[in-house]
């Protein structure tokens, strides 16, 4: 488990409840963040973003964007999505905020 993250269900933390929404195409609600939650949003971006780099880049999730693959993600979660979206153009400009 990635301490200092907060478990999102036992045995999950943030992070690899983003790992586990890239990995499974996952609906569940649980396993996304909180809204205005700064720190379980990086977590879980930070375990999506790593579950994208890991993928085999000849698989068809390894061939998506990492936008692209986040856009699908976060398809039915339109206020999660605007404040990732919003984090992730601050942190282009440096690191996530």
């Amino acid at each position: 488990m990635h301490d200092p993250f907060p478990e999102v269900m036992p045995g999950l933390d943030w992070f690899e409840a983003g790992e586990a929404v890239f990995l499974s195409a996952s609906a569940d609600a649980r396993l996304y963040p909180p809204l205005d939650d700064a720190i379980a949003q990086r977590a879980w971006l930070g375990g999506f973003g790593s579950a994208w780099a890991a993928a085999p880049s000849d698989s068809p999730s390894g061939a998506e964007a990492l936008d692209d693959a986040l856009a699908r993600a976060l398809h039915d979660h339109g206020a999660l999505a605007k404040q990732l979206w919003a984090r992730i153009r601050r942190g282009r400009s440096g690191l996530l905020h």
